[in-house]
């Protein structure tokens, strides 16, 4: 009996388990992982010792898909949010399992991955998209590698995939005019009154749509002018947690707490003194749907204006523009909005801030105008010491 480990061809960098058990002989290819083969050699050897032939059919190691569906059962559900849990299982089904899901998992190496990412890339997927991928295999290798059946992760130390000029480019985002955002408010409030207080909460906060709908009459202190956000309603139809992970204050206008304060009063006309936990509530005391709002609110209240059509996330960079234009500072933007950085909140609005520095150029004038002035001065006091000296000679 022998069972040994080698490549079919030398220097391929694949390899294969060879089986030769009286007089039957076969080979079966395993991969780019040495050790993994290693360890298949020795189930085999094992087995064949106790007379399980059928090892002879039963060389493979485990498919991707085994640890890819393993994963997004066991270790997504516990590690990331549900509207996370929904991106990377579009994801996965989408663009990783047609790429890799019939291939051993230790066959795939990092020349594999790379190819795959880099042709995404070139198809036109963003690279958050592409980004996102990368870190589905990465976890999924890491299941593999837990389970002793890789001993590295073909998907780290990829090396560069997106060009450094390419991953500076600023993302553009879209604003409306003050003037075209005080237009769509005053078509709220005359043509859809019901829903002038979510349209007025989106404009005079810069919170996230799914923030505004998942929003609880405890979350609002009328006193203090602020509100706490604390979760956000997803597309799946469930609430989560903020998008940043963490509560965050919110500051309201007056205008803002007025509206909200009016609002509240007028529930228990509809719903007698139980009024509904949710701000935004249907007659039934269920959360109103954004999607619903969007679809068939907004881009009415947006045509009876006569204004272009935008999504109601545009308020929010709106929102941004508007402060940072007027001096405001960029890091209580960024408490404000609730990014998790700064650094977003620069990329994002940089080029909205107004410059505490408007107008300093201009000091360049006065330098350059004063040391001329000095310089002629001293020319001029030469001149007269020259003169001076020439007629005491």
């Amino acid at each position: 009996m022998g069972v040994k480990v080698r490549e079919k061809v030398k220097g391929s960098g694949e390899y294969w388990v060879f089986i030769n058990h009286k007089g039957k002989r076969t080979s079966k290819k395993i991969g780019s992982d040495k050790k993994v083969a290693e360890k298949v050699a020795k189930r085999i050897g094992a087995r064949l010792v106790l007379g399980d032939v059928g090892v002879l059919e039963d060389t493979h190691a485990p498919l991707f898909a085994e640890y890819a569906n393993r994963w997004i059962v066991t270790v997504v559900p516990v590690t990331c949010k549900k509207s996370t849990e929904k991106d990377y299982r579009i994801i996965l089904n989408k663009h990783i399992m047609p790429e890799f899901s019939k291939k051993s998992i230790a066959e795939i190496n990092r020349l594999t991955i790379k190819e795959f990412l880099m042709r995404m890339l070139n198809k036109g997927y963003s690279q958050s998209r592409v980004k996102h991928m990368k870190v589905i295999l990465c976890s999924i290798f890491n299941l593999a590698l837990d389970d002793e059946t890789l001993s590295v992760n073909p998907a780290l130390n990829l090396g560069k995939l997106i060009s450094k000029k390419k991953a500076l480019k600023p993302k553009e985002v879209d604003v409306i005019t003050s003037e075209e955002l005080s237009l769509l408010l005053h078509t709220f409030e005359t043509h859809f009154p019901e829903y002038y207080p979510i349209a007025l909460t989106l404009a005079k906060t810069g919170m996230r749509i799914g923030e505004v709908f998942a929003l609880q009459w405890g979350d609002i202190d009328f006193n203090s002018y602020f509100i706490t956000v604390k979760r956000s309603y997803s597309s799946g139809r469930f609430i989560t947690s903020p998008k940043s992970g963490r509560f965050r204050h919110v500051d309201m206008t007056m205008q803002l707490t007025e509206v909200l304060r009016k609002y509240k009063r007028s529930k228990p006309a509809v719903f007698g003194e139980n009024i509904p936990d949710w701000v935004f509530s249907d007659t039934t005391g269920k959360i109103l749907k954004p999607g619903s709002f969007r679809d068939y609110v907004f881009y009415k209240a947006l045509k009876m204006a006569e204004l272009r059509k935008i999504k109601p996330h545009v308020l929010r960079h709106t929102v941004a523009s508007i402060l940072l234009n007027r001096g405001c500072s960029m890091l209580y933007v960024k408490e404000q909005l609730g990014h998790s950085s700064i650094k977003t909140t620069l990329d994002l609005y940089g080029h909205f801030m107004k410059s505490e520095n408007q107008g300093v150029i201009n000091i360049l004038d006065e330098v350059l105008e004063n040391a001329l002035n000095r310089t002629l001065s001293a020319l001029k006091k030469e001149k007269r010491t020259n003169k001076e000296n020439k007629t005491v000679r």
